[in-house]
């Protein structure tokens, strides 16, 4: 009798434990199907974005046509009185 207890503790741990292996597996599935859904929609700003990317162009072509360079702009100085300083 006490043989029989014990397996019905096991196949209950191990009902449990695939309940909760379903469940997961369900969460997944919808994760995945709410992922699937978004992949298939567009970007919502895709056209704020071109429309900034082609101003940039834009820009960038201005500014090599003005200062004749080639190459894109230094970084920025952090403390523009150090660098006044320097120039004195």
């Amino acid at each position: 009798m006490h043989m029989n207890g014990a397996c019905n503790c096991l196949f209950d741990a191990l009902d449990a434990e695939l309940k909760a292996a379903q469940d997961g597996l369900a969460r997944e599935e919808t994760n995945l199907a709410s992922y699937t859904d978004q992949l298939a929609r567009p970007f919502e700003h895709e056209e704020a974005l071109l429309v900034a990317q082609r101003e940039l162009a834009r820009i960038d072509r201005k500014l090599t046509r003005i200062g004749g360079s080639h190459r894109p702009p230094g970084p920025p100085r952090m403390n523009s009185a150090l660098d006044d300083d320097a120039a004195a």
